[in-house]
């Protein structure tokens, strides 16, 4: 029988099979309960009565679905849908390709072949899902190298983004915010409130569909962020990461508007039909999709030129706050990212309506 004992300091994994001589013991300590259950998953897949000569002929999507069986309980309802997503992935490009046959140089081809049909982000997923399976197939001794290292995913520059799809130019940012901050509100305003609130803090799309009416401090105009709305499972969860959990101010005017628009639903600001603040009145959960069309629906309204997705609000902020000399960390901690590393990789940037100047500048350092 295995198990998983907390000790003083971490874990102890104990993996057992079968009886008398031809038993198996396996104690091993681990610093995280999550390690430890891996440990037991993956011995349980390695000591398995259909043996190694099985696995290694399974098909790649096949093997992944056979040790996302064992692992699963290891992984996030969430996390766990993308792998799912990535088997769909595998099968497509690897429809025949065995566990015996892989080796990096099928791998990349196929990563290539995901990243013409899929964006960036999605490939990157489908790398870092595939890395974790075949490592665990070179503990299990079913391969004796890992051809994940150093697969790269090819940037697509049809499907990229450029800077200036990513960040709004500064004046038209300021001019949705104006247009949001005047706005009446009325009962069936509530994306577009949504919206107000995401364009004047930063928060994700999540963080806002998942705010709770008392985390909502009309006396000292700031909100918590503690919870996040989950697309795939339809309910309230954990925030992105640990870090994401912050107090946020907000301003006096965009609180109010939030506080009058809850008294249109017959209910005090603090009091609630519902747990979270942006139900509806009568009770629908809002989506992310349909923020995101409000938020394009406002650019076309307002004649802004582009397409920018309600994420891309979170780009603006950040570049706007660092080209103005904005300490990064403190960005960082704003946005709710796990470090000012990611801060750096994937914001940092100039907006598009001021990056020409600050090039002409340097250029002229040189005359």
């Amino acid at each position: 029988m295995s198990n998983v004992k907390k000790l003083n300091k971490g874990y102890e994994a104990s993996f057992s099979k079968g009886s008398g001589c031809n038993r198996v013991r396996i104690n091993r300590r681990f610093k995280t309960k999550t390690e430890a259950l891996a440990f037991i998953a993956e011995q349980t897949l390695k000591h398995n009565s259909n043996g190694k000569l099985f696995r290694r002929r399974l098909l790649i999507s096949a093997y992944l679905k056979y040790w996302l069986k064992f692992e699963k309980n290891n992984i996030s309802e969430e996390t766990l849908h993308t792998y799912k997503t990535t088997i769909n992935h595998v099968q497509l490009v690897l429809p025949r390709i065995k566990m015996y046959e892989i080796n990096r140089r099928i791998i990349q081809s196929a990563i290539t072949l995901l990243s013409q049909r899929y964006a960036h982000e999605t490939v990157r997923k489908d790398v870092s899902h595939l890395k974790v399976m075949f490592r665990a197939a070179v503990r299990m001794g079913d391969i004796h190298k890992n051809p994940m290292e150093d697969i790269t995913v090819p940037t697509d520059r049809f499907r990229q983004k450029s800077i200036d799809e990513k960040v709004m130019p500064e004046s038209d940012f300021k001019k949705i915010k104006n247009y949001l901050l005047n706005y009446d509100y009325h009962e069936k305003d509530c994306n577009r409130l949504v919206v107000l609130l995401i364009i004047f803090t930063g928060i994700r799309v999540g963080e806002a569909l998942g705010l709770s009416v008392e985390n909502v401090d009309f006396k000292n105009n700031s909100i918590l962020i503690n919870q996040s709305w989950k697309t795939i499972t339809k309910t309230v969860g954990e925030t992105k990461t640990p870090n994401s959990v912050r107090k946020l101010p907000v301003q006096s005017k965009v609180l109010q508007k939030m506080k009058n628009w809850r008294y249109l639903g017959h209910t005090t600001p603090d009091g609630s039909n519902g747990k979270l603040f942006f139900q509806t009145f009568d009770g629908r959960f809002l989506q992310p999709a349909s923020i995101n069309a409000c938020y394009q629906g406002l650019q076309k309204k307002l004649k802004i030129v582009g397409n920018y997705s309600i994420h891309t609000v979170r780009h603006t902020i950040a570049s706007l706050l660092l080209e103005k000399g904005a300490d990064i960390v403190q960005v960082s901690r704003l946005l709710g990212h796990s470090s000012p590393k990611i801060t750096a990789t994937y914001y940092l940037g100039l907006t598009p309506d001021k990056g020409l100047n600050k090039r002409r500048t340097m250029l002229d350092m040189l005359e």
